[in-house]
């Protein structure tokens, strides 16, 4: 991981706005799904807040769905909820588990949700849900969590996680292995994290510090075996992101590092994608109004730098949330992905007496949700939606009060699954085949051709960069090799499969449809 970014700028070919489309390099005209409804997900007399959704892990993405937490205050008690999405109806669920319970004069706020798949010598395989929350408790704000096995079908009773003589808020929780939580939070000026695991944890320790007690940050989940954490400060009036890899037992932490902006640095949100490095959206007064800035590493495919993602002075471009699929290739054009960040964009944009969600992507596609009041606390998921309506997506939630309470409302945002087709090339190249059939259930077949005699790998990852099948790793013959995946231990989805031959490497990507 190199230590330090550029501060040069480079404009991002990406410009989203109100009437202004996403700006694409090949002009091909295309076909882009329906964008999803908009889903009233609560409604009635209480009020809804701070909605959040687990980041889906290990196995997690299975015939459980997709589960979101958020914060009711009804007039009597303050409630931690949980609800489920059902990946196989595309459709929520409308039953809502009530995490945690308190008087309406002892608030609970900012929830934090993750999920992992851990193993068990006596129960095996099982799927654990973790939600940490803030609560207010003795004069000052503490930190609770509950968590949720799935065979045992309830959440456990609320446990202090951490307590101290000055408040600990704004916790965030990831799974970032098979068995393991990391949770961060703030205390003044420093965030403090603690590694669980499903019955211990470890004494709080200080992860990273800034400049002042008014600094924002974000956690986000890289690759299976770490966590990537990013915080602003100031330093000599120039507002920075700083951040740090944080490695499972078995690796070497990285950081802290810096990403020295042009310009003020606030509230940065982490990509989901695949690179060692983060890539970080952040708000910045660019032309006296709030833009969102994308700063990519420094190993995507040699460039550097950061530039504006939007461009509307007369807007406020706010809590900017994106996901990224790197490897977007079709015959004869070139990957958009080296020169644009994201396949899905989703933002807040606040104009006087305005409120609206925009929806973006890599196709020349804008849809925006607008309604009277707020829309706002935006949020992305990771995991993989197929709908009859609008194809592959992903679930995106929120709170509005347009219905004159504060509720949570959901769509899905679609994506496209381009058709690869091989490249034509000489047999002495290496050459990496699209598999046959695709999509597969639940068998597929992959053909590579290798220029010659050399150690091959032939490995499949999911969506968030996890490693989840190793089908070749020998030294193999030159010429045509084919290999046989058999997915029937995999979640429906999206996965690539990647061939490394020597120092070259291919990647494709296919889709497991049950």
């Amino acid at each position: 991981m190199c230590t330090s970014w550029t501060t040069a700028l480079r404009v991002v070919s990406l410009t989203v706005g109100i009437g202004v489309g996403l700006v694409t390099h090949t002009g091909e005209a295309q076909t882009f799904p329906p964008w999803g409804k908009v889903d009233t997900v609560t409604s009635g007399s209480s009020d809804d807040f701070n909605p959040v959704i687990v980041h889906a892990s290990g196995m997690s993405g299975s015939a459980y769905g997709i589960w979101m937490l958020f914060e009711r205050r009804t007039g009597t008690e303050s409630q931690i909820v949980s609800r489920r999405f059902d990946l196989s109806a595309a459709a929520w669920d409308t039953v809502d588990e009530i995490v945690s319970r308190a008087p309406s004069a002892t608030p609970q706020a900012r929830p934090a949700f993750a999920t992992l798949s851990y193993y068990s010598g006596v129960a095996g395989q099982q799927i654990l849900r973790i939600a940490v929350w803030q609560w207010w408790k003795d004069g000052r704000w503490q930190l609770y969590f509950s968590t949720r096995n799935d065979s045992s079908g309830f959440w456990s009773q609320p446990l202090l996680l951490v307590q101290d003589s000055v408040d600990n808020t704004d916790a965030r929780v990831q799974a970032f292995s098979d068995t393991t939580f990391q949770v961060v939070w703030k205390r003044g000026s420093a965030i403090m994290g603690v590694r669980k695991w499903p019955e211990t944890s470890t004494p709080p320790e200080t992860l990273g510090v800034s400049s002042s007690t008014a600094f924002e940050f974000d956690l986000s989940a890289r690759y299976v075996s770490s966590v990537t954490l990013v915080w602003t400060s100031v330093v000599n009036d120039t507002s920075m992101a700083v951040w740090r890899t944080l490695a499972s037992p078995l690796a070497n932490s990285v950081g802290p590092e810096t990403l020295r902006t042009q310009w003020p640095c606030y509230n940065p949100h982490l990509f989901t994608g695949y690179y060692p490095e983060p890539e970080i959206l952040y708000e910045s007064p660019v032309g006296g109004s709030r833009q969102l800035i994308c700063s990519l590493g420094p190993s995507w495919n040699g460039y550097f730098g950061s530039g504006p993602v939007t461009s509307d002075p007369g807007a406020d471009h706010l809590n900017g949330r994106a996901h990224l699929l790197p490897y977007i290739t079709k015959p004869g054009s070139s990957s958009r992905s080296l020169m644009l960040p994201v396949d899905i964009l989703v933002y807040e944009m606040v104009r006087p007496g305005d409120s609206a969600l925009v929806f973006a992507n890599n196709y020349s596609a804008v849809d925006t949700v607008r309604s009277p009041g707020h829309n706002r606390n935006v949020c992305l998921g990771s995991q993989i939606v197929l709908s009859p309506q609008s194809g592959y997506s992903l679930l995106a939630v929120w709170e509005s009060n347009r219905a004159g309470r504060s509720h949570i409302y959901s769509r899905l945002v679609p994506f496209y699954i381009d058709a690869i087709a091989p490249n034509p090339a000489p047999t002495t190249a290496l050459r990496l085949m699209q598999n046959y059939p695709n999509p597969f259930n639940p068998v597929t077949t992959i053909t590579y051709v290798l220029p010659r005699s050399v150690h091959a790998t032939l490995s499949v990852y999911n969506t968030l960069g996890q490693l989840v099948a190793t089908l070749v790793d020998a030294v193999q013959d030159a010429g045509e090799h084919t290999v046989r995946l058999d997915g029937t231990a995999l979640a429906s989805g999206v996965y690539f499969y990647r061939l490394r031959a020597g120092d070259a490497l291919q990647t494709r990507r296919l889709v497991l449809l049950r």
